[in-house]
């Protein structure tokens, strides 16, 4: 078969346009090291058109359509974005992009001696912001003192001898001093951006923002954060906004003694908030790394304070997934927007954008396609802007993945983790990939790995559960799915797969309200397999949107029967359904029936599954057999 997610199909839907690659199946031009090229919008969505029917002539009015379809336009702009594309291609001579006289455009691929990727003029898209001479000469004499100071102060923080553990840092929520909502938003903001940055630096550990608040929430002593956390040092303070003055106060505290070792006060204006969270950080990692000579971050800025405010009320409502999708990820996806019209050149912007149109295809699943496209273009955006961020590698991906295309994909995850801590998303999807490719070790050792730095976000555990689960070790899910504290309906399958009807019952009565129904049936159906036909109908009835529960018919005693149905809902899982985990069921160790199908063979062959195996190893649970492979 040659659909999109075969082999057969990426390669078919990948153009070389000299050292460039055109994906046409990810909406995206890779560059010669395959990293995606910014491109502006009308140039990238022109050349898509253009490589679709490669070879061929398209006519100047129907690409006009089709890129400005609600715009009235001259040939001008599609003259503009044609030059575009061929500045980026290298193509001086307009041998890859030809101009057909009096028809239009038609791209023609093929291989060629590698070109360099040509800047681009300025645009709204493209600028990178440049900071104030004046100001970056102030910013870097203010960080040259502050290292020179700390370095002096902190001195007794750095270990000494090679069986001293690394330091741990825990960010705690800043106290906002005032009673308005901009001001408590924007403390919020500055603690997850020091993590953020913090977090990137090699040799610290920093504990992820879940587990600071839920700790701190608890106590704020110094000895039982470092109980509770493993922490040895802990950063608080305070911040206050009077206008566009913001002062932040932190103090560097030893978290065995409760000694402060260092504090300072920072007055700015909230315009340059960006710019103080970076000489925070760099000033604290002074005081704890004098040795390591930290590279240079990068300088943006991000707005006023009300700019600021907007951004992170817009960033928290992405992943409110128990409000309408109107209220909660649309919503921000709008303020994003606006934001962008007034900083065009703002990266942080353009990243949570990316983020958003991901979560948004994943509850409009009607509009996936183009969502995703345009999420790879502003993580593109946003990857030129500031390469820093982790959100862009996050967003490419998972689509990478999503693809088949699996070493591009994890190692884009692996990057993302490596830029942030705050994204607890990045721990959840490489897990989770990994586990999709069957390597349900690896898939246990990513989890556990992040606990350290996230020990007390329930997130962590739930996928730690759910991967044990998978391998058959059910009393260790249970254990790990209790850490959680919740998602009943990964309990309820748990309590499943451990013939603890009893329970299963007390987590149907927990689950949502619309699944309520389905799951109680479901229950009462293990106990008596009479029911099973009138619950199955009832299942298949259900809206799309409960696919977890319609693959819920596994559990069936005659579910072998229709095995290939079953796997064919679990790949529509992995390439349509983004963060859930369900068709994990298809490498469960209780459901061996399903990979003894052959559809099962045809899952992994066009998954680009079993290529993987060949070039990097089977999981231990799989070994060749013939063209395809034998799993227990």
């Amino acid at each position: 078969m040659n659909d999109r997610t075969s082999p057969e199909g990426l390669a078919a839907n990948r153009l070389m346009l000299g050292a460039f690659v055109l994906d046409l199946a990810l909406g995206e031009l890779l560059g010669p090291e395959g990293r995606p090229v910014a491109l502006r919008r009308q140039a990238l969505e022109v050349l898509l058109v253009l490589g679709a029917r490669a070879g061929q002539v398209v006519g100047k009015d129907e690409l006009m359509g089709r890129v400005w379809p609600d715009v009235v336009v001259g040939e001008g702009s599609l003259a503009q974005a044609v030059a575009d594309i061929r500045r980026v291609l290298g193509d001086s001579t307009h041998e890859r992009v030809r101009n057909v006289a009096r028809r239009g455009y038609m791209l023609m691929p093929g291989a060629a001696q590698p070109a360099a990727v040509p800047e681009l003029p300025p645009s709204p898209e493209t600028v990178v912001p440049t900071p104030h001479p004046v100001r970056a000469r102030l910013s870097l004499l203010l960080f040259l003192m502050l290292a020179a100071v700390l370095t002096g102060a902190g001195w007794s923080l750095w270990p000494r001898g090679p069986a001293s553990a690394p330091p741990t840092l825990v960010v705690l929520p800043l106290k906002s001093i005032g009673e308005d909502a901009g001001s408590r938003t924007i403390a919020e903001g500055l603690g997850e951006e020091l993590i953020g940055t913090l977090a990137r630096i090699e040799g610290l550990r920093v504990i992820a923002r879940t587990s600071a608040t839920l700790a701190a929430a608890e106590s704020t002593d110094p000895a039982r954060l470092a109980e509770r956390l493993g922490v040895s040092h802990l950063l608080e303070g305070s911040s206050q906004r009077v206008g566009q003055a913001l002062r932040v106060h932190l103090r560097l505290v030893d978290a065995h003694n409760g000694r402060a070792l260092w504090a300072r006060d920072f007055d700015r204006d909230a315009s340059e908030v960006l710019l103080l969270q970076r000489e925070i950080a760099q000033a604290v990692a002074a005081s704890l790394m004098p040795k390591l000579g930290l590279a240079g971050m990068p300088v943006a800025r991000s707005g006023d304070a009300e700019f600021l405010r907007r951004f992170l009320a817009a960033q928290a409502r992405v992943f409110e997934f128990k409000s309408p999708v109107e209220d909660s990820t649309e919503w921000a996806e709008s303020e994003f927007r606006a934001l962008l019209l007034e900083r065009p050149d703002d990266a942080r912007v353009h990243a949570a954008l990316s983020m958003t149109l991901i979560v948004r295809a994943v509850r409009r699943v009607n509009q996936q396609v183009a969502l995703r496209n345009d999420a790879l273009h502003e993580a593109a955006i946003a990857q030129r802007l500031d390469p820093s961020l982790p959100e862009p590698y996050w967003v490419q991906g998972l689509m990478a993945c999503t693809h088949g295309a699996w070493d591009t994909g994890l190692s884009l995850l692996q990057q993302a983790g490596a830029r942030g801590a705050r994204l607890q998303l990045i721990a959840y999807d490489r897990s989770l990939m990994l586990a999709r490719l069957g390597y349900l070790d690896q898939a246990e050792s990513e989890a556990r790995a992040w606990i350290p730095r996230d020990p007390l976000n329930g997130a962590v555990y739930f996928v730690l559960g759910r991967v044990l689960d998978t391998q058959g070790r059910h009393e260790e899910a249970q254990a790990s799915f209790e850490r959680a504290g919740t998602s009943p309906e990964g309990r309820w399958l748990n309590a499943v797969w451990r013939r603890d009807l009893a329970q299963a019952a007390a987590l149907a009565a927990r689950t949502e309200p619309a699944a309520r129904p389905s799951y109680t049936a479901l229950t009462q159906a293990l106990s008596d397999a009479r029911l099973w036909p009138e619950v199955e109908a009832g299942l298949r009835r259900l809206d799309p949107e409960f696919v977890s529960l319609r693959l819920m018919r596994v559990l069936a005693p005659d579910a072998p029967n229709r095995a290939a149905s079953l796997i064919a809902e679990m790949n529509e899982v992995r390439t349509r359904r983004g963060h859930l985990n369900w068709d994990l069921l298809l490498w469960t160790k209780d459901l061996a029936w399903l990979r003894q199908d052959p559809a099962f063979q045809t899952y992994l062959r066009d998954n680009g599954i079993l290529a993987h195996w060949r070039a990097h190893g089977f999981p231990r649970q799989c070994r060749p057999q013939g063209d395809g492979a034998a799993c227990d």
